[in-house]
């Protein structure tokens, strides 16, 4: 985690919200003690719905069957699907 100092946030404000927005926290302080702490907002879906949508990927993998093609025949149909 990033520390800033207050002048320095204030100054940057837009940047590190745009740094919290992508994830990453910043330490605020004020004479060399953390005052506040800029993070990122909790997902707006909740944990349930991100609980859920792991599950549904953890069930896609498990019916996932992998297709017994040569490299030969993948780069075919790469090729295929870039005409």
């Amino acid at each position: 985690m990033r520390e800033l100092d207050i002048a320095e946030a204030q100054s940057r404000l837009a940047e590190l919200v745009r740094d919290a927005e992508r994830g990453e926290s910043v330490a605020i302080t004020r004479d060399g003690k953390t005052a506040a702490l800029l993070a990122p907002a909790p997902c707006e879906r909740g944990a349930a719905s991100r609980n859920e949508s792991i599950e549904r990927f953890l069930r896609l993998c498990a019916e996932w069957e992998p297709a017994n093609a040569t490299r030969a025949e993948i780069l075919a149909w790469r090729r295929e699907g870039l005409k």
